[in-house]
């Protein structure tokens, strides 16, 4: 899940958020390729992202934009 949120930190683009804490990770299997869903809350604010990722001999690539409207949340745990 690290390259997923690494994606969606940058993308969002503004500091002091906290992996565990504010970025919220539909789950997903570690396949080749595939796509999930990323929320990041914080300061009542949610933000949802939309990431693509595959993976390509040793490395995990992810990369993501931020959706327009309101996706369906889940209450996931940070840690998921």
């Amino acid at each position: 899940y690290w390259s997923v949120k690494e994606a969606v930190y940058k993308a969002y683009g503004r500091k002091e958020l906290e992996f565990r804490e504010h970025i919220i990770v539909e789950p997903f299997a570690c396949k080749d390729s595939g796509t999930t869903l990323v929320w990041v809350i914080k300061d009542g604010e949610r933000h949802s992202y939309q990431v693509e990722m595959c993976r390509r001999e040793d490395h995990f690539l992810a990369w993501c934009w931020e959706t327009t409207g309101d996706l369906p949340f889940q209450q996931l745990s940070a840690e998921d």
